[in-house]
């Protein structure tokens, strides 16, 4: 049998289809400080047009 991936994966098969419970914890869960939750995350942020800066009408560029 492949270890790894793969392996897990056909064997989790294998038990599923002859109705075997699955041998997998249970997920943990953990708690987040509300100050980090609410925390702004980095990436790409929305383009909000009305925030764009006033072209300028001096040298007649934006």
């Amino acid at each position: 049998m492949a270890d790894g991936f793969l392996g897990r994966w056909s064997q989790r098969k294998r038990d599923a289809r002859e109705g075997k419970p699955l041998q997998e914890p249970a997920p943990t869960l953990t708690a987040v400080p509300p100050e980090q939750a609410a925390a702004p995350r980095g990436g790409p942020q929305p383009v909000n047009a009305q925030a764009a800066p006033a072209p300028c009408r001096q040298h007649n560029h934006p």
